[in-house]
């Protein structure tokens, strides 16, 4: 399997504190059935330097490591930017990484309670640049939570959505974890992450394996076909996305 987006770099304000500990997180993935990672740290504007220079030699010092110690598990290097309005001449001038072959696909941080008046002329602008703009765990985010069909509205117009195993399974609260399987249901998330933060966070296998489940082996699957096509800077699967209805009070819709 390919993760995408746990928080395995020491760069990461959310991952391992030093390299041993990065090492026996690729070391946990690798039991969970996981060959390649993606590592994408946040990309912050005001220490951009740090970050571009930083990144790339962390992750060539992990993989040397993970070699050392036979783990077969690839890092590969990649940026979370946080959505802001120079956004797309940050990614034109390269000072994020993105993904794929072609480094068409770039992963977004959303702010967490309101949305930019230029949100839906920096993802228009993007695509007309040829880019794909990836939502990161948007299910965490209390602005979607609140207003669900704002997903909708951007898959619609072309953005794509990442989650995390760990809010699928419920690690990250019962409302994330219901939140997560709406978006599921309604046709609105294109891939599937660990989203872990330490060894025992790992379960992208359960996750997998959750979704065969409870909405059968044909998205499971497509999820997977999907970050493998990412890779390649291929066109990702898609069934038609399907709008939230909102519940109302007392759970009557």
């Amino acid at each position: 399997m390919i993760d995408i987006h746990p928080y395995i770099l020491p760069l990461h304000e959310n991952g391992p504190n030093h390299m041993q500990g990065a090492v026996e997180i690729a070391r946990e993935a690798e039991r969970d059935g996981v060959h390649t990672i993606i590592a994408a740290p946040k990309y912050h504007p005001d220490t951009s330097e740090f970050l571009i220079n930083d990144i790339h030699t962390t992750v060539d010092g992990l993989n040397a490591k993970l070699k050392e110690e036979n783990i077969e598990v690839i890092i590969l290097a990649a940026e979370t930017i946080r959505l802001h309005g120079d956004l797309l001449e940050e990614v034109e001038q390269h000072h994020v990484t993105a993904i794929g072959s072609s480094e068409s696909y770039v992963l977004i941080d959303v702010p967490n309670h309101q949305l930019p008046m230029y949100f839906s002329e920096v993802i228009y602008d993007m695509q007309l640049k040829q880019y794909k703009p990836v939502f990161i765990h948007p299910e965490k985010n209390s602005l979607f939570i609140e207003e669900p069909n704002a997903i909708y509205d951007f898959v619609k117009k072309g953005a794509l959505v990442q989650i995390s195993a760990t809010s699928l399974l419920g690690k990250n609260g019962r409302k994330i974890q219901k939140f997560s399987r709406r978006l599921l249901e309604h046709q609105l998330v294109h891939f599937l992450g660990s989203g872990a933060k330490t060894p025992n966070d790992y379960a992208l296998e359960k996750a997998y394996q959750y979704i065969t489940k409870e909405f059968g082996a044909h998205q499971s699957e497509q999820l997977q076909l999907n970050v493998k096509n990412m890779l390649r800077g291929e066109t990702v699967i898609s069934d038609e996305p399907v709008r939230l209805r909102k519940k109302k009070l007392f759970g009557i819709i």
